[in-house]
């Protein structure tokens, strides 16, 4: 994670139009995600500016209303904004960046400060940007936003270490440097890096194009343009190298035909709309290769269900005639209308005492066969719930497959996924044919 605070400021509207529409102008806001209002009676993050603007402005009163000494200068800058950035493998959902934008809120002490969280789309990295007022809205006193950069540098190294990956190396190196006592500053290891292992202007140049940074004219010096468009001073990146040393090492190169930074960044937007788009496509792609593995799996099911319902009627009827269940059952019923009103003429001359006996054998007989019945189809629902657990089990394998598979192409870059070409084209003839299929069935049923 990479946290960023912004430059304060008087004007909460300024903010606003900045933060809540893209840039350059007013007119659309494409780059915002979603946007929440904290701490404020209005959800509206459109009108969230005008009821900060007024605590602002009411913080006399306020301290007055809360018993506060009102001696002291009027706070000038009320207005302060950071980011959080993570990385672009980091996929986070919008309740993780909330709940780390309050953490991060606690960790400054204006937890119970009115602000607005609000998500961008334009940078490859999800981020979100957090505009807080400083006049707390009932006591009217400042938040203290004293050593803000060493408390979000350490806020950062706590939640990656909680989230089980190391990003920044140089902010652990920094750490170990304040422990230790020395003076500490975030130098970009690529820069560094290229500096030192290369021994002239344009070996420097390809050593930050491997990494994809770019040296460019800025406009008032050269910066190197990262790969997230962040643009840097090469020099405060380069300990014990000053500007002179660093003019000295460009001198093989025309730096006149160095690209405008300005340009890089527009280039780097325009990749960045083109990834935007093929992730979208990537996404339907990947949603319709789910929905169809889903499909067949449910035919998959229906089709072991139907052939067993099929496999245990057949061995239902096979099983009864083969033990003669339905000629014993008749028998018994006979034997039972025979021996419950017996003649005197059968009680007198022991016949009626035969046929009780002849029931209660034909009863047990009966019974044994039964179990048996029940036996061979015990076998049939046995291999039936052995196929539903190693199929259940096949189509889990399946589905992790699936995932592990379309997990890796993201991470690779191969948004396109060209070995489903055509799949949205013939999913949406697919749909379009049954819905047409289910409309004619409709006005038939209607004309019936």
């Amino acid at each position: 994670m990479i946290p960023k605070i912004a430059k304060g400021g008087r004007s909460f509207k300024g903010a606003f139009d900045y933060y809540m529409h893209d840039k350059g102008g007013r007119s659309t806001s494409d780059r915002v995600a979603w946007a929440q209002t904290e701490n404020m009676l209005t959800e509206d993050p459109q009108l969230a500016w005008k009821v900060m603007a007024f605590t602002a402005q009411a913080q006399s009163r306020l301290k007055e209303a809360s018993g506060q000494s009102r001696a002291g200068r009027k706070l000038e800058n009320p207005v302060f904004s950071f980011s959080l950035s993570w990385h672009p493998e980091q996929e986070p959902d919008q309740e993780h960046m909330l709940e780390t934008a309050h953490k991060a809120l606690e960790m400054m002490g204006m937890s119970e400060h009115e602000s607005v969280i609000v998500a961008h789309r334009d940078e490859p990295q999800k981020h979100v940007h957090v505009i807080v007022n400083r006049v707390h809205p009932i006591s009217g006193l400042a938040a203290d936003i004293r050593n803000s950069k060493r408390k979000f540098s350490d806020f950062a190294r706590e939640y990656e270490r909680e989230n089980g990956k190391i990003y920044c190396q140089q902010r652990e190196e920094n750490f170990e440097k304040r422990q230790k006592g020395e003076l500490s500053r975030y130098h970009d290891s690529v820069i560094a890096e290229a500096w030192n292992q290369t021994h002239d202007g344009q070996g420097f140049i390809d050593a930050l194009a491997a990494k994809k940074y770019v040296l460019a004219q800025g406009r008032k010096r050269l910066v190197v343009v990262d790969p997230h468009g962040k643009s840097h001073n090469p020099v405060r990146h380069l300990e014990g190298v000053k500007a002179k040393d660093f003019q000295h090492r460009l001198q093989d190169i025309d730096l006149t035909k160095l690209p405008d930074a300005d340009n890089v960044l527009q280039k780097m937007k325009s990749s960045s709309d083109e990834n935007d788009t093929s992730r979208l496509v990537f996404k339907k792609l990947a949603r319709l290769k789910i929905e169809a593995m889903k499909k067949q799996q449910r035919q998959e099911r229906s089709e072991l269900n139907d052939k067993y319902r099929q496999r245990y009627r057949a061995s239902k009827k096979q099983l009864a005639n083969h033990y003669n269940l339905p000629k014993q059952k008749k028998e018994i019923q006979q034997l039972v209308q025979a021996t419950q009103k017996p003649s005197w003429w059968k009680r007198l001359t022991g016949k009626a005492k035969k046929e009780r006996q002849e029931l209660y054998s034909t009863l047990q007989n009966y019974e044994s066969a039964y179990r048996r019945y029940l036996e061979g189809l015990d076998s049939v629902k046995q291999q039936r719930r052995e196929e539903s657990t190693q199929l259940r089990q096949r189509q889990q394998a399946e589905r992790s497959e699936l995932k592990t598979y379309l997990l890796a192409q993201r991470k690779a870059g191969n948004f396109l996924l060209t070995d489903d070409h055509g799949m949205i084209r013939t999913q949406a003839k697919k749909k379009k044919k049954e819905q047409q299929e289910q409309s004619r069935k409709r006005s038939q049923n209607r004309k019936k």
